[in-house]
């Protein structure tokens, strides 16, 4: 995610080096036709150019605000993960029953919930198991794993094992044990919704007319603009068209974000916040420090 403006010149250009070195060519051509060539029958009335652009930008507008939609949801499923992990050990340290082994069986509950968040950020982004997952689990639990084809689910299961084996032992009474698992049936919720947007594509055919109309609109352009600006033509094309693009690159970042990118809802830092602060809960020793913005203000 980025947390300042670290979008640099080069990496616009690289996004839409194509069509800006196209369509400065182009509308060189179609002054060069008009000026030097005197094909004036080419000019077309503005008024026709502004009806397509006016339908582009609300084109654009519909698309960039769906985009940012998804993107804010999906920031805020991220935000209910951290409220219910918070929840869950809270509801184990006050209703587990005090005995022997308390502390190992919050501690337990402890590295499922910190191993979950950091595999569902793995899953999404469709990477291997991060480390911090493994540190989390036993040998024999991590190994589990290979086996699943969903590892968060997986772990889901180890939490619900943990809980139903204190309810049988006496631990955990029948109203709490409700309400315990009712918070992993939350966070089962809020794993979905992850998934829902990861595996739902936006709609390609969206995608497709939004850019096929900025195209159409960018080659009629130079010749609704050649009689009213003349040799500025080539270069209000290529900012106009440069605009929109921009705006279009803006949206195909935000639709989706779950792919590791920069753009990305910071999962790995919403996971390292959730640790420290379970960790801080049960009064562990050693508390990791939370993940920072890099040089380039992403933050992960």
């Amino acid at each position: 995610m980025y947390t300042r403006l670290a979008i640099t010149s080069s990496k616009i250009l690289i996004y839409i080096g194509i069509r800006v070195l196209f369509f400065t060519l182009y509308s060189t051509v179609v002054y060069l036709l008009y000026y030097t060539f005197e094909k004036h029958h080419l000019s077309i009335p503005l008024s026709i150019e502004a009806i397509l652009g006016t339908a582009i930008s609300i084109l654009l507008g519909f698309r960039t605000s769906a985009a940012y939609d998804r993107w804010w949801e999906a920031r805020i499923i991220w935000g209910g993960i951290i409220n219910e992990s918070r929840t869950l050990i809270r509801q184990a340290l006050g209703f587990i029953t005090p005995g022997d082994t308390k502390e190992h069986d919050v501690h337990q509950l402890v590295h499922y919930q910190v191993a979950w968040c950091y595999a569902l950020t793995s899953s999404l982004r469709k990477l291997p198991l991060s480390p911090e997952v493994k540190n989390q689990l036993s040998d024999a639990e991590y190994a589990t794993l290979s086996d699943h084809a969903n590892a968060p689910n997986a772990i889901l299961k180890f939490m619900e094992d943990h809980l139903a084996r204190l309810f049988k032992a006496g631990r955990i009474d029948s109203y709490h044990f409700a309400a315990m698992d009712q918070t992993l049936r939350n966070l089962c919720d809020n794993m979905g919704r992850c998934e829902r947007i990861k595996n739902t594509v936006f709609p390609v055919f969206y995608t497709f007319l939004t850019q096929t109309a900025i195209f159409i609109f960018a080659l009629v352009l130079p010749f609704s603009l050649i009689e009213l600006v003349g040799a500025y033509t080539i270069l209000t094309t290529v900012v106009v068209v440069g605009t929109f693009s921009i705006i279009e690159m803006i949206a195909t970042y935000l639709q989706d974000p779950f792919e590791n990118r920069p753009s990305d809802v910071s999962m790995t830092a919403i996971s390292r916040t959730i640790e420290i602060n379970l960790l801080q809960m049960i009064g562990a020793g050693e508390v990791p420090e939370s993940i920072k913005p890099d040089k380039k203000g992403i933050l992960m």
